[in-house]
């Protein structure tokens, strides 16, 4: 099961886990395998591109928010999950990192996001509200 989680399902945190030591660029080529170009092209349409070489402790919420969805996004797999992808961030970066999950879905991939702010249901295909009873 571990090895079939790690080939068909990627993540993304309410909290990005990165790894504090490396780069922006290296916590997204690293972790993925992803070549280096087509991670600062993704980072870049995240609006990160002036900010690969940072370590996680020189960015903000939003910004380490952006790394953990690219590092998602190039890991290629079938299956997108992700914990809150807007939190932290502003709404035109959100329309962007939106754009960036929507085309995984578009391109065959199942994408699964939870969010606790209503208005986010415009970017769903199918809504499922959770409740405490």
């Amino acid at each position: 099961m571990d090895e079939l989680r790690r080939e068909k399902v990627s993540y993304t945190f309410q909290e990005p886990l990165l790894i504090p030591y490396i780069t922006a660029l290296e916590n997204v080529t690293e972790v993925t395998g992803a070549p280096k170009e087509k991670a600062v092209e993704v980072l870049t349409q995240l609006g990160l591109g002036d900010r690969l070489s940072h370590h996680p402790a020189k960015l903000s919420g939003g910004e380490k928010k952006r790394v953990d969805v690219a590092r998602a996004i190039l890991r290629n797999t079938h299956i997108l999950v992700a914990d809150e992808p807007l939190s932290n961030l502003d709404p035109e970066t959100g329309e962007k990192v939106m754009a960036l999950l929507k085309a995984h879905a578009e391109r065959g991939g199942i994408l699964v996001y939870s969010s606790v702010d209503p208005s986010e249901t415009r970017f769903a295909a199918q809504v499922m509200n959770m409740e405490r009873k």
